[in-house]
């Protein structure tokens, strides 16, 4: 019966997570993410609460929760905070670029809240996932205005078409491939080693990407060892969150080209490096190499 109502709880999970990035979708027709309706809210949202983690644990191991939400509130006032500094360095260009991403992180911020709630149970019992997974805020790098010279070339810049690799990714997805998709996200990430220096949002969905498809294998080990329902379900709504979120990120990145042949890492030094390793907190839980 447990599992049942989990695959339920689960099921539900994806369907809120579509909801959602459908509304985004259509609040852009319908020019909701136009620079007025961006910077009025900007001026009327402020820091989303974090839902208080549980204090009743089923383990005596410390559990962590609420982290996805965690991650995106960090980002959030992150770039909240170089917002201005951005705007001033590009004479407002990057205004709109930094408000749309925002707005798409307090649309994710919802997402995250129903995917920590679903992860608490396994939390609880000690497996790390949505935890593990993002990599700490605190990686970010001090804010630069400029990086060295030479600066991108515009020539080198590419648009990434992302539906071929979408549709390949869902398909190793679907079928629980997660070796298959560690190894494909890996020949997407080749794709941007011209110039690594454009495409910063789309590397940055992809590296999260190949870390969830990295780790589920030992989630559902972890589970089975536990004696839990499987994860699967939860790992399969991250991981396609990832995938509805990379057209987005792709848009992003190619309103910033120009800000970035300028040589202002605009996102790109917003964001943290996403390695392989599990999180330090977490290293003695994996039994396997990494």
């Amino acid at each position: 019966m447990r599992v049942t109502e989990h695959q339920n709880s689960a099921g539900t999970e994806n369907g809120g997570s579509s909801y959602t990035l459908t509304a985004m979708r259509n609040l852009t027709r319908l020019g909701l993410f136009s620079p007025f309706f961006i910077l009025l809210f900007l001026l009327i949202a402020g820091p989303a609460p974090l839902a208080p983690a549980k204090q009743d644990r089923v383990d005596t191991t410390p559990a962590e929760t609420d982290c996805f939400a965690r991650h995106i509130s960090e980002a959030m006032a992150l770039n909240r905070q170089r917002f201005w500094p951005y705007a001033r360095l590009t004479s407002w260009r990057s205004v709109l670029i930094s408000s749309e991403l925002i707005a798409t992180e307090a649309i994710a911020l919802l997402v995250a809240q129903r995917v920590d709630r679903k992860a608490r149970m396994y939390q609880e019992r000690g497996i790390p996932i949505a935890c593990n997974d993002f990599a700490p805020m605190s990686l970010v790098v001090s804010f630069s205005a400029r990086e060295p010279a030479p600066f991108p070339d515009l020539r080198d810049y590419d648009y990434f078409f992302t539906g071929p690799w979408i549709t390949t990714l869902s398909q190793l997805a679907d079928g629980q491939d997660y070796a298959g998709l560690e190894q494909k996200t890996n020949e997407v990430l080749q794709v941007f080693a011209k110039e690594p220096r454009f495409h910063c949002m789309s590397k940055h969905v992809l590296d999260s990407l190949r870390r969830l498809a990295h780790f589920a294998p030992d989630y559902l080990r972890m589970a089975a060892e536990k004696e839990l329902p499987p994860p699967t379900e939860l790992i399969q709504g991250m991981i396609h969150n990832h995938l509805q979120t990379l057209p987005i990120a792709t848009h992003l990145d190619d309103d910033s080209r120009f800000i970035h042949a300028e040589g202002i890492p605009l996102i790109c030094q917003d964001v943290p490096a996403i390695g392989l390793d599990p999180l330090p907190q977490y290293r003695d839980l994996f039994d396997r190499d990494h």
